[in-house]
């Protein structure tokens, strides 16, 4: 059931526009509702546009996890 998950539901690419660093940055949605401001897919996409290209670009797994700007 997981696998059939629209990830545009959650997330929001920033494509055709101007971003620095890696091409597979996330948008972040603005509300004013407090709820959605803690929603896990709105407070991780700051540390996945903080991510280097190289991080980003793993293959597997394994390798994003050994990454050294991961945290």
């Amino acid at each position: 059931m997981l696998d059939r998950l629209d990830p545009e539901i959650f997330f929001l690419r920033a494509e055709g526009r101007c971003t620095m660093g890696h091409k597979n940055k996330l948008l972040v949605r603005h509300s004013s509702l407090e709820v959605h401001k803690n929603m896990f897919s709105q407070t991780k996409v700051q540390d996945w546009n903080s991510l280097s290209e190289g991080t980003v670009a793993a293959t597997t797994l394994n390798i994003f996890k050994t990454r050294p700007d991961k945290q």
